[in-house]
């Protein structure tokens, strides 16, 4: 196994590719270190996903509209001949 790269090989790396790819520091960037208290990332996480549950909600009501829209097959005593081979 190869072993991993220091962290100045992978800084002078990205110096080269900077004209071309923009640097995004964000991800290096720690909640404690912008000040935020452990409740509101908890507070975030549970508005993320009551919003995504209300979307999924909306979207299953309108998959059951569209499909209450759609033509009954026929009746089980009713069937169509077999198309010939």
């Amino acid at each position: 196994m190869t072993p991993l790269p220091s962290r100045p090989d992978v800084d002078a790396a990205a110096d080269r590719l900077a004209p071309w790819v923009r640097r995004t520091p964000v991800l290096e960037v720690d909640a404690a270190d912008l000040g935020l208290p452990p409740a509101a990332l908890g507070a975030g996480y549970a508005v993320f996903f009551v919003y995504s549950c209300m979307i999924g909600l909306v979207a299953l009501v309108m998959a059951l509209i569209v499909a209450g829209k759609q033509e009954r097959p026929a009746a089980s005593g009713e069937r169509t001949a077999a198309a010939p081979p």
